[in-house]
């Protein structure tokens, strides 16, 4: 059989047998590892963006039930009554989302007078207001299994001018 010119130019020569199945090995171990690892940094990102997530709603409905609380007047005459350090009832507030739960209570501090008025004619009534949101399965805040929480706290008062 004779040998053509197409068949002698593409035979390898003894030194480079096999290269390009060491080539192919390695880019293929190369892009393994380069999707393997887009993998894990996906994964991260998407735990990431959970965790943000749960962040801002346990910030939200705290927000809100810290609102709720201060514009209740009850809350404020209940922890009023119940003395200085005393706190009004734990006030649940409704989100209609289920393991998402708040609450707020709010503290009474005591008696100050208020800024720029005279002592004769006015009482100032110092609070402490907590608001409270959490993710959970068992509904009571800080307890070990809670996925999420966010407290805040906010000072407010009020100035009363009837005397007592």
């Amino acid at each position: 059989m004779k040998k053509t010119k197409t068949m002698q130019r593409f035979r390898a020569s003894p030194r480079q047998q096999g290269i390009v199945l060491v080539t192919t090995l390695l880019m293929l171990a190369v892009v393994s590892l380069l999707v393997a690892s887009m993998m894990t940094t996906s994964a991260s990102e998407e735990q990431m963006a959970f965790n943000a997530q749960s962040k801002n709603q346990t910030f939200q409905v705290a927000d809100s039930a810290l609102n709720n609380i201060i514009n209740d007047d009850g809350s404020m005459f209940e922890a009023i009554d119940n003395g200085e350090g005393g706190s009004s009832s734990l006030a649940a507030f409704s989100t209609n989302i289920p393991r998402l739960n708040s609450e707020s209570v709010l503290e009474y501090r005591g008696k100050g007078v208020a800024v720029g008025a005279s002592l004769n004619n006015s009482v100032t009534y110092q609070f402490e207001a907590q608001g409270r949101g959490y993710i959970d399965d068992n509904s009571t805040f800080n307890d070990a299994d809670d996925e999420a929480k966010t407290l805040l706290l906010q000072g407010m008062y009020r100035i009363s001018y009837v005397k007592e």
